[in-house]
């Protein structure tokens, strides 16, 4: 335990922080988990749906710090491409 008061007020915080973050970064994997599970459904209609919010959860949590810049512009575009795959086939399948 530190003997300082602001090193507990430190202390105090830093467990704060890291109770925030850990809810953020459990949010955030839920819904990518949400987003793999419709690409495996082969759900367009709720795709098409849920793809615009998971772009804006993917810059939230970076703007909160959650990850970094470069790192969410490979899960979008991973993700995009998975997309792009996805309507490509889903088309070709409904025209069969």
């Amino acid at each position: 335990m530190p003997r300082l008061k602001t090193s507990m007020k430190d202390l105090k915080k830093a467990k704060k922080n890291r109770e925030r973050n850990l809810s953020l970064q459990k949010a955030f994997k839920k819904e990518q988990k949400k987003i793999e599970r419709l690409i495996t459904a082969g759900d367009a209609n709720k795709l098409a749906a849920e793809a615009d919010n998971y772009v804006s959860k993917v810059d939230k949590a970076v703007g909160k710090k959650i990850i970094r810049k470069n790192t969410a512009s490979r899960i979008k575009a991973r993700f995009l491409k998975k997309i792009h795959t996805f309507s490509k086939t889903g088309a070709a399948k409904k025209s069969e």
